[in-house]
């Protein structure tokens, strides 16, 4: 994750499981998975990197579901 820091996105993506994928301009790929059992969410983005219950601009907070703030 660190080595994509600063990387343009060109392509994010949703499996039917929700897993996240991210393919950056320099060609590397980041896969988030959904397949974690003891975790409070799967992965999320937001905009102050705080709790995603209390800040998501979008998440996955259990397998094959999202959430998009509206």
């Amino acid at each position: 994750m660190a080595a994509n820091l600063r990387k343009t996105i060109i392509q994010i993506s949703l499996d039917k499981m929700k897993n996240l994928t991210i393919d950056f301009e320099n060609g590397s790929t980041l896969k988030i998975l959904t397949n974690t059992d003891v975790v409070d969410w799967q992965w999320c983005i937001n905009l102050l990197g705080k709790d995603p219950y209390m800040d998501y601009e979008i998440a996955c907070f259990w397998a094959g579901e999202t959430k998009i703030k509206g």
